[in-house]
């Protein structure tokens, strides 16, 4: 690295792996040359870098492709862009600045021409011009997106990653549905997985991928192919713990833990994960079909099987964190719906884990029913695997789970 103009300023230089980011720090030496080096544990790197200037008041730094080889980048000028950086060597980020200027160049034209269909009625004199122009350009994104699909070249696939990461598919449209379908298709089928654990883009595109199936394309069935599909792709058991535990985080969050449900066996019984801790705990605690874990607070002890006693017939357990925005909703909608509770005879056990005592407190005055306990140390949601709140579990009066889900519509079809 030779940048002259900056030199004392410190810096920052990131490699990535997943989720994880791989940090050194330095400074820039009067001379305005140094070196970046990849730590031994990584060597032969293939994929992106950052660096980033850490003490400048306007900040600045550059992302790059590796490709395993020593290459230099060299800037003379105090306002560095893509015309007087200069990289010697072989690194294709200069192909990848081409790239997204070919593309931009396509996506400008239709964006003009989407607006100007919109703007004509179909009886306008010039409406059908734009209307083929516009299919045109449609055409040539298409082309585009399959050559550089089709390269297997880092600094394409890359560019195919972060048209992910901007709702971009294979294709133009404006449909949501039909958008949100194409980019679950390509990621399945034919995203290269190695570059994306590289690509410094690895949880975005997975939460893309898991919110796509939870909220736009719900089909179950498909969602367990797909997810038996990627998993079948990912060979090296470092990066199918990452990708499992991500996938577990984000329909977490999107209270979908039915679906987590449903995928369990599959990762479980691919053998490529040793240890079930944080996120990869819930394909392994707190399924549905599986016997309810016993319930400790200090010295209390709820037995899952005696939950249901005292004639009840099922019991609700809701897990929640009272500075969760989710939560707060769900907490207005149960006591809305507690004579229905009471009518087919369900217990509510309400467990929040808020680090303040006094928050926790301040929430019992709207609370209908008289189990609600104080779980500071989360000791139950890790028994029970939850990985976001609000969590609900209903538990049958034999102590087994029937749902765990984030929806209370989903709980008052189940009773």
């Amino acid at each position: 690295m030779s940048f002259p103009k900056f030199a004392g300023q410190t810096y920052m230089f990131l490699l990535f792996q997943g989720n994880q980011t791989i940090k050194q720090e330095g400074i820039i030496p009067a001379s305005g040359d140094f070196n970046l080096t990849i730590p031994k544990g990584l060597i032969p790197y293939t994929g992106m870098a950052r660096w980033l200037l850490t003490n400048s008041k306007d900040g600045g730094g550059l992302d790059m492709i590796i490709n395993a080889q020593d290459f230099s980048i060299t800037c003379n000028e105090p306002l560095p862009n893509n015309s007087n950086i200069i990289y010697k060597g072989p690194s294709q980020t200069p192909q990848l600045n081409r790239l997204n200027k070919e593309q931009a160049s396509i996506l400008n034209r239709y964006a003009a021409m989407q607006m100007a269909v919109q703007s004509f009625t179909p009886n306008h004199a010039q409406y059908k011009m734009f209307q083929q122009e516009l299919n045109e350009q449609q055409h040539s994104y298409r082309n585009f997106h399959e050559k550089a699909s089709a390269s297997g070249q880092y600094d394409q696939i890359f560019l195919m990653i972060t048209n992910i990461t901007r709702g971009l598919g294979p294709e133009l449209t404006e449909d949501p549905k039909i958008k949100a379908n194409m980019i679950a298709m390509y990621i399945a089928n034919d995203l290269d997985w190695n570059i994306l654990y590289t690509s410094g883009h690895w949880s975005t595109v997975i939460d893309m991928w898991t919110n796509a199936h939870a909220t736009v394309i719900q089909q179950p069935e498909r969602f367990i192919a797909d997810f038996v599909k990627i998993g079948n792709q990912l060979n090296n058991k470092r990066m199918y713990a990452d990708w499992a535990a991500q996938v577990s985080r984000s329909l977490s969050q999107a209270g979908k833990d039915m679906l987590i449900s449903a995928v369990a066996p599959y990762v479980t019984g691919s053998g490529k994960i040793l240890n079930y801790e944080d996120d990869l705990a819930a394909y392994t605690k707190g399924n549905p079909g599986t016997l309810a874990p016993d319930l400790y607070f200090g010295k209390d002890i709820l037995k899952a099987t005696e939950l249901s006693k005292d004639d009840y017939k099922k019991t609700l357990l809701l897990f929640y964190d009272s500075e969760c925005g989710h939560c707060e909703r769900v907490l207005h909608q149960i006591p809305l719906l507690y004579s229905n509770f009471k009518d087919k005879k369900v217990r509510i056990v309400s467990i929040s884990e808020d680090r303040d005592e006094e928050v926790y407190k301040s929430k019992l005055q709207n609370f209908l029913w008289k189990d609600h306990y104080h779980d500071t140390g989360s000791i139950n949601s890790r028994n029970y695997g939850i990985g976001g709140m609000p969590t609900l579990v209903l538990i049958d009066n034999q102590g087994k789970i029937l749902l765990k889900t984030a929806s209370i519509e989903e709980v008052m079809i189940k009773i």
